[in-house]
């Protein structure tokens, strides 16, 4: 029997959970503080940065009630991550691929705001189904979008009907923060990235409250399993643009309570969630910046070696953040710009 999914308001036929994501091996009490240890003990290079990780996901796993937290960065030289590696379902960061592949079929901007802004899931069904029929193969146009990105997802098999549970796609961190480095190497973007640096209030938390960050959050809670989901993908431009230093750095995060003894709603799962993102955000910014500064960290600042159709000049600079993101389609339900409670609100 297959599970049902309350989507934001949509409900989503989806097969069985995936299995619980690995934690590190080492205890959460040995490895919290890495991170200081690191920088006391002279560690550089980007061993440095990943002790650091290490660090801030331990102290995270410790604070915030022994959930499984996982952090990816890319940069120009590849990928640095610790902690679980984002298997399970994508949710919602899975409409940014979506939405730039639907635009290349002639989806609407509109129903792309939407989708990206507020997260409305009609919209990205919409523009689900404008992929599907004008593609021979939905999940492969949108696996070439991922790959001009450098990134891949593992997809649902397709149901009677053809159709895939396009949220429960898995998208590791690492992959996720590869395409978000390298978004302005992704022909058809611009619209895309300016959504997603004009989220709504209520979602701007973690990478999406961030300046100078266009982001993509995606929640879920899995009624049978237990198992409660918030991920965030996202690119920090750096730099100026019009100068040499200007560049991007790809974020992942995904937080998820196994257990919800802990919670008394699911509400407060949520907020617990939200505050472990910001805990995160606020730390990998310093991270970066530092790594930045001393040249541990190299920005994107060129699409050479990727896998893509087309390319974009230079990076998109967060400047831009809402310059020309429209408002909802009148047909977009009124609350889908409120904050919903926690137990309406898998997204």
């Amino acid at each position: 029997m297959k599970k049902s999914f309350l989507c934001a308001g949509l409900i989503l036929p989806l097969a069985a959970c995936s299995p619980a994501q690995e934690q590190p091996s080492d205890a959460p009490a040995a490895a919290a503080g890495a991170s200081a240890a690191a920088s006391a003990s002279g560690e550089s290079g980007r061993a440095g940065i990943e002790r650091r990780l290490d660090g801030l996901v331990a102290d995270l796993v410790k604070e915030h009630h022994g959930a499984e937290v996982g952090i990816a960065l890319a940069d120009a030289q590849g990928t640095l991550a610790a902690g679980a590696p984002g298997k399970g379902p994508a949710w919602s960061t899975i409409k940014v691929p979506i939405a730039i592949t639907a635009l290349r079929d002639g989806g609407s901007a509109d129903l792309v705001d939407a989708a990206i802004t507020e997260s409305d899931n009609d919209a990205a069904y919409a523009l689900w189904s404008k992929v599907k029929w004008s593609e021979d193969n939905a999940t492969a146009a949108i696996d070439e979008v991922l790959a001009e990105g450098g990134s891949k997802a593992t997809w649902q098999k397709p149901d009677a009907n053809g159709d895939v549970s396009f949220g429960y796609a898995e998208w590791l961190l690492k992959d996720q923060a590869t395409f978000a480095a390298h978004l302005n190497c992704v022909a058809d973007h611009k619209q895309v990235s300016r959504a997603m640096g004009d989220i709504v209030e209520w979602q701007q938390y973690g990478l999406t409250a961030l300046d100078n960050t266009r982001a993509k959050g995606g929640w879920g809670f899995d009624e049978d399993s237990g198992r409660y989901t918030q991920r965030q993908f996202g690119v920090l431009d750096v730099g100026d643009t019009k100068s040499d230093a200007h560049g991007s750095i790809g974020i992942a995060l995904t937080v998820v309570y196994n257990d919800m003894d802990d919670f008394g709603s699911e509400q407060d799962a949520y907020d617990d969630a939200v505050k472990a993102l910001d805990d995160a955000a606020g730390d990998l910014k310093d991270m970066i910046s530092e790594g930045i500064d001393d040249g541990t960290l190299t920005p994107v600042h060129d699409c050479d070696g990727l896998p893509r159709a087309h390319a974009t000049s230079a990076p998109e600079h967060a400047s831009e953040k809402g310059a020309s993101a429209s408002a909802a389609t009148s047909s977009e339900p009124a609350s889908s710009s409120r904050r919903p409670a926690a137990n309406s609100a898998r997204n």
